[in-house]
């Protein structure tokens, strides 16, 4: 067989295009983002107008344009199995490249399917400790109003009953998971930050005199 340089330039772009289908069908990965190539490889009229040049074992190549009728003619010349043997090396390459794409965007909706899994978990988390911090909010509301009004009110039954009930709410405070600290308080009438101990020690104010 004669060299590929030797040969006149239809003939060269028909050889060269067997060795660049031999070359992706062992190198898939490589070219699997090339567009020209991928478009090349899905018709026969495609493969035949492709301009592409590429390197193959150390020498760089150019695979020419021609006709799909030029190319089929120069096939059927230069080897045994003719057109045919040439487009059985297309479809090959084509189904490697497809090959390689398809188990990457598997990988990749895997990928995405795990993601939205774990954010979905870390948002349902979120949410259930933002519960339980509206809920040990509201329970400090409720004890530091009974607190406060402990300390402005001097019937002892009534005294008494504020009493048990801000115990109440703090008790339930404290059956809390240790790994759900409660936050400070918040006084709705002021907007302040105060530790309820602070509020529960205040001495009651003195009675006014008439």
């Amino acid at each position: 067989m004669k060299k590929i340089s030797d040969l006149e330039p239809h003939a060269s772009a028909t050889l060269i295009t067997s060795e660049l289908l031999k070359l992706i069908y062992r190198n898939p990965d490589y070219f699997s983002k090339n567009e020209n190539i991928l478009k090349a490889l899905r018709s026969q009229g495609a493969l035949a107008k492709l301009e592409f040049n590429f390197e193959d074992s150390g020498a760089i190549k150019s695979k020419s344009p021609m006709s799909i009728n030029t190319l089929k003619s120069h096939a059927n010349l230069q080897f045994k199995g003719g057109f045919k043997e040439l487009d059985t090396l297309r479809l090959a390459a084509l189904r490697a490249i497809e090959k390689v794409n398809g188990s990457k965007e598997a990988t990749s909706t895997k990928r995405t399917k795990s993601g939205l899994s774990r954010l979905v978990t870390e948002l349902e988390e979120r949410l259930d400790k933002q519960r339980c911090a509206n809920m040990v909010l509201q329970g400090l509301s409720l004890a530091i109003n009974e607190l406060r009004n402990i300390r402005s009110n001097l019937d002892p039954a009534l005294l008494e009953k504020r009493a048990s009930d801000a115990v109440q709410a703090l008790t339930a405070l404290l059956s809390l998971p240790p790994e759900q600290p409660p936050p400070p308080p918040l006084l709705p009438e002021t907007g302040e930050l105060r530790d309820w101990r602070s509020i529960a020690s205040d001495k009651p104010p003195s009675p006014t005199t008439i």
